[in-house]
């Protein structure tokens, strides 16, 4: 066995030891959405007609469909995100598959990958990101075949432009950015008739791809114009590219360093062909003009199906770099690079954490690309723990804050409290025992992540300062009760 294998196993430990956190993490509001809405559809097509939100990723709800009937435990977390480790194995058999178009740079290539510490954060969600991005990555190897006469690589991109769109609408505007690149390629180098026939196949297939949301009709476009989003476009568009940058921060530290030893120009000419900067505009525009042109924008998570092309564009570029002005960094410093992306990896994560921590301690719940408020929580179970251990589960009544209802509702439900007593505090109002229970001290328990938004989610004229009094709790989860 040579060192290869022995730093592909030594790798594949890492990423089981660093996903653990991940692998028994509670699940969160739309991981259960999926679930309760999707996933235990008792129709399999049903998921293709189901689309109340754009949360539905309707091929991921069918491959998890399928899963929630295999497993021995539907509702244990290790057993849910299983698929997703499949999906990770599978991107790292794609890059390994092509590693000879990356030999100066194939490990660079890999760790850039599986431990970026913006795409992990979403290869263990239990939504259709992870899936996304295999594809998108083996579209976008695909693609750069097809503009070198590979037979093989149309039939990668096919299969992405007939599964990409069925996972998120949005993934659309990835496939729309590779086809328009492939036909101005193919116009700009007077590409025969076979490579035009491809091309419009293609076209064909983004339409089979497409096919759920046209028999949805009406009812899709409805949904997409809901109002979960950013309001601040801005904001959305810088936090895409703060994430895209923290993805390629290593090697583009690595390419700075290369350029300055070597005193090659940052962008060498001979090097970077003008119809990768084609590619580029093209994906900028399929990420820009709808941020702002939909408000609010949409979350900056839906874009992560393009880092892809930015990574392998990058690394096509550093490859012929490298060939260059070879004996820099060879291939036996792998061990050192992956020390330096280790380092990279939970140095973001410990910040990241730090930050959300204190969002989280002032009632924000943030969503971004770097911080998620839910990443590697264990508290919705343990404060359900705590409830059930404290007092008899058909003696009280929970009420929580709309980030924390769905959460305490999955795990009280496992534990044994009725889920008509878990209640969300915005419908509060429809319960209409609800005031003669607030007379009961210590009958009606409040959730909430700090004690103002607790105040927030009571009915008005219960929310009284000196009745309010903290119980316990854990993270985001406190526990709140009102007093005489």
């Amino acid at each position: 066995m040579n060192l290869r294998w022995y730093i592909n196993l030594l790798l594949l430990i890492l990423l089981g030891v660093i996903s653990l956190p991940y692998w028994i993490s509670d699940l969160w509001m739309d991981e259960l959405v999926s679930l309760g809405d999707y996933w235990t559809q008792p129709n399999f097509w049903d998921i293709f007609m189901t689309y109340p939100m754009a949360n539905n990723h309707i091929l991921f709800s069918a491959e998890m469909w399928c899963w929630v009937r295999l497993v021995p435990d539907p509702t244990s977390e290790w057993w849910l995100r299983m698929p997703l480790m499949g999906h990770l194995l599978l991107l790292w058999l794609i890059l390994w598959c092509h590693r000879n178009r990356f030999s100066q740079t194939y490990w660079l290539l890999i760790l850039t990958f599986l431990l970026s510490p913006v795409l992990f954060n979403f290869l263990f969600q239990l939504r259709g990101y992870s899936l996304s991005l295999v594809l998108a990555t083996l579209s976008t190897l695909g693609c750069i075949e097809m503009l070198e006469k590979n037979s093989h690589g149309f039939w990668k991109v096919f299969l992405g432009c007939v599964l990409l769109p069925g996972i998120m609408p949005t993934n659309g505007l990835f496939l729309i950015s590779l086809w328009l690149f492939l036909g101005i390629e193919f116009w700009r180098t007077h590409e025969s008739k076979i490579q035009w026939i491809k091309w419009c196949i293609l076209a064909f297939g983004m339409g089979i791809g497409s096919f759920p949301y046209l028999c949805m009709g009406g009812k899709f476009f409805t949904v997409m114009q809901s109002p979960w989003g950013w309001e601040n476009s801005w904001a959305a568009l810088g936090n895409l590219f703060l994430g895209l940058f923290v993805h390629l921060f290593i090697p583009c530290m690595i390419w700075l360093i290369f350029c300055l030893k070597k005193k090659i120009m940052l962008v060498e000419r001979s090097i970077s062909t003008p119809k990768y900067w084609i590619w580029i505009l093209l994906c900028i525009a399929g990420i820009v003009i709808p941020i702002f042109l939909r408000s609010p924008s949409p979350f900056p998570r839906v874009f992560l199906v393009f880092f892809p092309i930015f990574t392998m564009l990058f690394f096509l570029y550093l490859e012929a770099l490298w060939n260059k002005a070879a004996n820099f960094l060879t291939k036996n410093w792998t061990l050192f690079y992956l020390l330096i992306f280790l380092l990279h990896y939970f140095a973001v994560i410990d910040i990241t954490n730090m930050i959300r921590n204190a969002k989280v301690a002032v009632g924000d719940a943030p969503q971004n690309l770097l911080e998620q408020y839910y990443r590697f929580s264990q508290d919705a179970s343990k404060t359900i723990q705590t409830i059930t251990a404290t007092y008899s589960p058909d003696s009280i009544w929970l009420v929580a804050d709309f980030h924390q209802w769905l959460a305490l509702r999955h795990y009280g439900m496992l534990a044994g409290i009725p889920p008509e007593r878990i209640l969300d505090a915005r419908n509060i109002a429809y319960y209409p025992n609800i005031p003669e229970l607030l007379k009961q001290e210590g009958c009606v328990l409040w959730i909430a992540s700090d004690a103002q938004t607790a105040f927030a989610i009571m009915p008005h004229g219960v929310a009284k300062p000196n009745r309010l009094r903290a119980m316990f709790g854990h993270g985001m989860y406190q526990v709140f009760v009102l007093i005489p």
